[in-house]
């Protein structure tokens, strides 16, 4: 396996690592976090582990229970799946009142990030770092994500949100008066991610395109950001392969560290959930240097039932307090 962590002024280090999905899936772990939406594909990694003798946790979103919400919660319920509801500024307390209860030094944990929304990926991967900190124990994360058969771009709605997805992303630059330098996910959303440049109004900014298993989500991508490509001089475009997170996680994570010493680095994660992960993680690994936004249309965005396509790409991290 590939490693890849650097050594923090704090003593805990979070190590993010290469690992095979097939490994992921037969793994046994103390808790596999899912998700319960409308999203088809909230089932799909659980159905792929159904025999795995892991615990298993499903979180209930709170709004929009249409399309396949009902039947992804008949699933979970006949097979003996817990179903949750926890408010995503909860989910910090839930996890460390769930661990406390195991009196362990060591977990090991799958979190199925493709249908939660961002800001219970950051509520969770905030917990774990949090909780590795203040507890000196190590949490083995293997975070997964189901691709998506595609879907055409659907009309963007009213921009309700925009700023740190949680209040731990928000990032403290060594010297408020730096330069910004921004890092945009692409996807769909090119109303609202020029609307986030305006309110920025970074010094440069890289957009970072998804290239996925489909010729017609790269075009969709390619088409919904012509405006963006043209926004500044000093607008810069670089590719990742869907399938290859760690690759991915590598490149940007050397690019972005490469700006913390003379500006303000801040994602703004649109597309594939998988960039979202990617981009937090760089925050935890750089924290308090780098910030995570969200700019969302909340519950007033219109659902879209995503299909798994089935194939399921993987990262691991390990939370550890050194």
């Amino acid at each position: 396996m590939n490693f890849h962590s650097l050594n923090k002024s704090t003593s805990l280090s979070v190590q993010v690592k290469q690992v095979d999905t097939k490994e992921c899936i037969s793994k046994n772990y103390d808790f596999c976090i899912f998700s319960l939406g409308y999203e088809s594909r909230c089932t799909n990694l659980p159905k792929l582990m159904a025999k795995n003798p892991s615990k298993k946790i499903s979180y209930r979103f709170s709004h929009s229970q249409v399309l396949s919400y009902k039947s992804n919660e008949d699933w979970y319920n006949s097979n003996d799946i817990e179903i949750l509801s926890i408010p995503h500024d909860e989910i910090e307390n839930h996890i460390f009142r769930t661990f406390a209860k195991k009196k362990s030094k060591e977990f090991s944990v799958l979190l199925d990030i493709s249908s939660f929304d961002r800001a219970y990926i950051a509520s969770f991967l905030q917990a774990f770092y949090q909780l590795s900190k203040e507890e000196t124990i190590s949490i083995n994360v293997n975070i997964c994500y189901s691709i998506a058969n595609y879907t055409p771009p659907v009309e963007d709605g009213p921009v309700i949100k925009a700023g740190p997805v949680i209040p731990e992303f928000a990032g403290w630059p060594r010297d408020p008066a730096l330069p910004t330098e921004c890092f945009i996910g692409l996807g769909y959303e090119e109303g609202k991610a020029l609307g986030a440049l305006e309110y920025i109004e970074p010094k440069s900014t890289w957009l970072i395109k998804p290239n996925g298993i489909d010729k017609r989500f790269d075009q969709s991508v390619e088409l919904a950001n012509k405006t963006l490509y043209d926004y500044s001089s000093k607008t810069r475009v670089i590719g990742y392969n869907l399938t290859r997170p760690y690759a991915t996680f590598i490149e940007i994570e050397s690019l972005v560290s490469s700006f913390i010493d003379d500006s303000r680095p801040i994602f703004v994660p649109f597309g594939p959930k998988i960039f979202f992960a990617i981009s937090a993680l760089i925050a935890l690994r750089n924290y308090p240097y780098v910030s995570v936004w969200r700019v969302s249309s909340g519950v007033n965005a219109e659902p879209v039932d995503r299909e798994a396509a089935g194939q399921v790409c993987c990262l691991s991290v390990v939370f550890q307090n050194q």
